[in-house]
C-alpha cells in the first residue's frame, strides 16, 4: 500500500511538471511576433496584459490638430496606441507604434517623405526619413523615479531614450568643454534630409536630464554596450513607413543587460517600468504634436514573475506547499503515530 501511494504521488508530480512545461512552451510560442509594419496586425493577437501590453492613446479618436488649410486629414504624428512586448526568451523589449495615419506623415497626404502643396503653402515641410527636426521618441524609466519628479513639477530623470532625435541636445558643441556634450555623432557631415535621419540616428541613447529643450532633443549620446563594443543593439523593423506598412516597430536587444545597467536587474520577480512618448516635428507649420500619455505624466507597465516555484510563489523554494515528505503539493501526511505517510 505504501509503495503504491508513493508511486501515485510521483506520478502526480510528474504530471504537474509536464503541465507546467507545456504551459511555458505555450507562453513562449505566444511571444513570437512577425513584423510587417502594421502594428495592430502584428501585436493585437498577442496582447495578454502580462507579457504584451496595449496602451491606447486615442480612446476618443484622433487628437492631433492640423491647420484648416490641410483639410480633414489624419496627421502621422497622431498615435492611436503603442504595443509593448517583453520577449523574455529572446531577451528583447519590443515596441509597436500604431499611428492613425502613416507614422511620420505630418500633412496626412499618405506620403511621409514629401511635402504636400497645402503644407508648402503654409511654409511647412514634411521631410523624408524622420530627418532634421522630426521625431518619434520613447523615454524609458526602469528605476521608477520619473513619475515622482513629474508629480513634483521637476525635470524627469528617465534612464534611456529610444528613437530618432529632432535636434541636438541642450548646449551641445562642436568643440565641447569638459562636462559639455558634443554634437550627436550621427549628425556629423550630414545635411539636408540626411541630417538626423532615422536611417543613421535611430538608436538607444543616454537621456539628458534637462528642461532646456523638448524631450525629442534630450538624446545625450548613443548608449554603448557594457564594457565597450559599440552602440547598444537595437532593430528598426520598418524604417520607411508607407500606406501599406504604416507603423513603426522597434526592438531593444540584450534587454536583461540593459536593466542591469539601469541598476534594477531582472531577478525573476514582477517588474515595472515607466514610459513617455513623443511624436512630432518642428518644421510642419502648426501641425500638432502628440504625447503619450502627456508631457506631465508617464505610463506604468508591469510584467509578471517568471520564477514561480511549484507552490506558485514568486521566488519561492517550493517549501510552502510541501507535504511531510518534502514533495510540493504532495499527499503525504503524518499518521496518528506521527509517522510521515504512515499507516
Amino acid at each position: 500500500w505504501y509503495q503504491r501511494r508513493v508511486r501515485d504521488r510521483k506520478l502526480a508530480s510528474s504530471q504537474m511538471f509536464l503541465v507546467a512545461v507545456l504551459a511555458l512552451l505555450g507562453a513562449c510560442a505566444a511571444q513570437e511576433i512577425t513584423y510587417t509594419g502594421d502594428a495592430a496586425a502584428d501585436f493585437a493577437s498577442h496582447v495578454d496584459g502580462a507579457f504584451v501590453h496595449e496602451v491606447v492613446d486615442g480612446q476618443f479618436g484622433p487628437d492631433v490638430g492640423v491647420p484648416v488649410q490641410l483639410g480633414s486629414v489624419l496627421s502621422g504624428w497622431d498615435i492611436e496606441r503603442v504595443f509593448v512586448a517583453w520577449r523574455r526568451e529572446a531577451d528583447e523589449l519590443v515596441f509597436g507604434i500604431d499611428c492613425f495615419g502613416v507614422c511620420g506623415d505630418a500633412d496626412g497626404d499618405g506620403n511621409p517623405s514629401a511635402t504636400s502643396t497645402a503644407l508648402d503653402g503654409l511654409g511647412g515641410e514634411d521631410v523624408a526619413d524622420l530627418s532634421r527636426a522630426e521625431s518619434f521618441t520613447i523615454a524609458l524609466d526602469f528605476d521608477l523615479d520619473a513619475k515622482t519628479a513629474l508629480d513634483a513639477g521637476q525635470t524627469p530623470t528617465f534612464d534611456f531614450i529610444l528613437g530618432v532625435p529632432a535636434g541636438q541636445p541642450a548646449d551641445a558643441s562642436e568643440t565641447p568643454a569638459p562636462g559639455e556634450l558634443p554634437l550627436l555623432e550621427c549628425s556629423r557631415g550630414a545635411e539636408g534630409d540626411s541630417l538626423l535621419a532615422i536611417t543613421t540616428c535611430f538608436g538607444l541613447y543616454e537621456y539628458q536630464v534637462t528642461d532646456a529643450v523638448a524631450i525629442a532633443r534630450r538624446y545625450a549620446r548613443r548608449l554603448e554596450r557594457a564594457g565597450g563594443g559599440g552602440a547598444w543593439p537595437v532593430r528598426n523593423e520598418n524604417a520607411s513607413p508607407t500606406a501599406a506598412a504604416p507603423d513603426l516597430e522597434w526592438v531593444i536587444e540584450n534587454f536583461s543587460a540593459l536593466k542591469t545597467l539601469a541598476g534594477v536587474p531582472l531577478d525573476g520577480e514582477t517588474w515595472s517600468f515607466h514610459l513617455q512618448m513623443f511624436a512630432g516635428s518642428f518644421l510642419d507649420a502648426g501641425v500638432g504634436e502628440d504625447y503619450l500619455p502627456s508631457q506631465d505624466t508617464v505610463v506604468e507597465l508591469t510584467f509578471p514573475c517568471t520564477a514561480r516555484d511549484a507552490c506558485d510563489v514568486c521566488g519561492g523554494d517550493a517549501s510552502s506547499c510541501a507535504d511531510c515528505a518534502g514533495v510540493p503539493n504532495g499527499a503525504a501526511a503524518y499518521d496518528e503515530c506521527d509517522v510521515c505517510a504512515g499507516d
